[in-house]
């Protein structure tokens, strides 16, 4: 589920938010069938709901330049016994700035950074013995994450 809205503060000034809940609880686990039955097994992930916050904002520091920046904020979906590679993310917050220029009607290009700042989250590097429920005492792995992202979009209006 996702809402959102915008406001024009000001002629030149747009404010932004958003909310984003993501039902993962319905993730709780992932059969694994192989051809011989002796393998199967069952990985149990029992994932959490998640939440995230968005803000943003816009402004047109002239009638061809908009500068614009924004803040989102994650809460992870594996609990603590269940985070594998699979899912080794964690608490995010992340940081966005850009700008688009529009020269002419026509033509629009847009440039933005974004820094992803992840905190660190101990997590299994392998599994626990058959048939026993996750524990937290197999995360001996240490997941680190944080990203400088660029981007940039090129849009032609006909």
């Amino acid at each position: 589920i996702v809402a959102g809205l915008s406001f024009q503060a000001t002629e030149r000034l747009l404010l932004l938010a958003d909310y984003q809940y993501t039902r993962w609880s319905n993730f709780d686990e992932i059969p694994l069938d192989f051809e011989a039955d002796a393998l199967d097994q069952t990985r149990e992930e029992n994932y959490n709901d998640t939440h995230a916050l968005r803000l943003g904002t816009s402004y047109d520091l002239t009638e061809e330049l908009t500068a614009q920046a924004g803040y989102l904020f994650n809460t992870p979906a594996a609990p603590d016994k269940v985070v594998t590679p699979l899912l080794p993310e964690a608490q995010r917050n992340q940081v966005t700035v850009g700008l688009g220029w529009r020269p002419v009607d026509l033509i629009e290009v847009h440039a933005a950074y974004q820094l992803l700042l992840q905190n660190d989250r101990r997590g299994r590097v392998r599994g626990g013995p058959s048939g026993q429920d996750p524990t937290t005492a197999l995360n001996s792995g240490l997941y680190e994450f944080g990203a400088n992202l660029f981007g940039t979009t090129l849009t032609l209006h006909l």
